[in-house]
């Protein structure tokens, strides 16, 4: 789990995941799996990008938290990179419970 991992990233090392457990499945069940899984993943990433801020708004954060000598505001500021870091370790926590 790396932070700094895009969503497809993300996406892509949960799906590694769901196709390992797969394959331990009788063969009968690996292509209903595999479109159980398919989309369920979708909907779990569609929910993600949905509540992601725009990407304006985090190059804005990002220029103000590198300009800004005022300690309250890195104080503020890095407590919505860490409130980030665990809306993301949750979301991939849920893929990768999905996956499983």
């Amino acid at each position: 789990s790396n932070p700094n991992q895009s969503l497809e990233e993300v996406r892509a090392a949960a799906d590694e995941i769901a196709e390992e457990k797969i394959r331990d499945l009788p063969f009968l069940f690996q292509s209903p799996a595999r479109r159980m899984w398919s989309s369920n993943a979708d909907s779990i990433l569609a929910t993600m990008v949905e509540n992601l801020p725009p990407a304006e708004d985090l190059a804005k954060a990002a220029a103000v938290a590198q300009t800004s000598a005022s300690a309250g505001h890195r104080k503020r500021q890095s407590g919505c990179v860490a409130k980030e870091r665990r809306t993301y370790q949750r979301c991939l926590n849920l893929l990768t419970m999905a996956a499983q």
